[in-house]
Parts: C-alpha cells; sequence; structure tokens
C-alpha cells in the first residue's frame, strides 16, 4: 500500500500541469475509453457464443448486467468447468483471462483517475482509501503519456487476442 500520500486536514490537488496538458492527454484517455468498450463487447459476444453457439441472446441475458470484473469470472468459471469435464481450451485463454483482468483494472484507473491533479511524472491519484489505522489516503499510480501509450497498445493486443479465438 502505498500510504506515503495520507490526506492532511483539506483535499487539494494543484492543477497546473494538467491545465497546460490537457490535449496531450485528452485524446489518448478517449481513445483507451473507446476501445476498452470494444473489448467488452467482444468479451460479451464470446460469453454468448460459449453460451450457445445459435444465438447471442441467452448470453445477453445472462451478462447484461453485469460489470467487466463478473463477465471475466464468468470465462473463467467456464474455463474451469470445462477442464472438470476434461475438455481442455488452449492454455493461452487462462493466460488471456489474468490479461483481462489487468486492463480492467487499467480502465478503471484511467476512467476514476483525479486527471486535474496529474504530476508532470505522471502519478495520478486514482483512488481514496479509509484505513482505520492510517486514515484518509490517496492511491497513486503512473498514468503519464508513456505508460498510457503501453497500456493502450496491451488492450488493443488483447482485443486481437479475444476476436481470434475460435470455440469450435
Amino acid at each position: 500500500l502505498d500510504m506515503n500520500n495520507p490526506l492532511d486536514q483539506y483535499d487539494f490537488l494543484d492543477t497546473d500541469y494538467m491545465d497546460n496538458n490537457a490535449e496531450k492527454y485528452a485524446p489518448l484517455i478517449g481513445e483507451i475509453i473507446i476501445d476498452f468498450s470494444y473489448l467488452e463487447y467482444s468479451l460479451n459476444k464470446l460469453i454468448a457464443e460459449i453460451l450457445n453457439n445459435r444465438t447471442d441472446e441467452i448470453g445477453y441475458i445472462v451478462t447484461t448486467k453485469m460489470n467487466m470484473s463478473n463477465k471475466i469470472d464468468l470465462l473463467e468459471r467456464f474455463v474451469k468447468l470445462e477442464k472438470s469435464h476434461g475438455l481442455k481450451r488452449p492454455k493461452h485463454i487462462v493466460v488471456l483471462i489474468s490479461k483481462l483482468r489487468a486492463i480492467n483494472s487499467f480502465r478503471n484507473d484511467v476512467a476514476h483517475a483525479a486527471w486535474a491533479g496529474i504530476r508532470s511524472n505522471g502519478m495520478t491519484r486514482v483512488k481514496v482509501k479509509v484505513d482505520i489505522k492510517v486514515g484518509v489516503w490517496f492511491q497513486h499510480k503512473n498514468l503519464g503519456i508513456k505508460t498510457l501509450k503501453i497500456k493502450h497498445q496491451e488492450l488493443l493486443d488483447l482485443l486481437e487476442d479475444i476476436d481470434a479465438i475460435e470455440l469450435n
């Protein structure tokens, strides 16, 4: 835990850096959010196909109110169930599930970051935590341009991997 950023008495974000650099961040953040929606769509289609290869309707009934984490958990349960019945999906699906979890966490950081307070080194507040012993503190992660570009490419690669899965 990064407890080096406790709340003193009042919260304050220094917005100077973002005020001068928003034009660099906004398009990339937007692309990440849009491409993540493509990834979620592809996962919905994959789950629908696993459930019934004749229609997506059953899959969409199952996933309609699920968040991304729940959909990833569902995919993992399908893989484990098949394994328990002696069926084996390619090993890369297990790796893919791990990558889905990581990219989902990244997307949540991007979507919920306190972008106004990003620092010149890329460190950005992504969560407010409450700990009984420490009090209120802020979790920061590096969401600088370089990190965003690397993670965006990982997201695009993962999207290709999901779209390439053959279930038959």
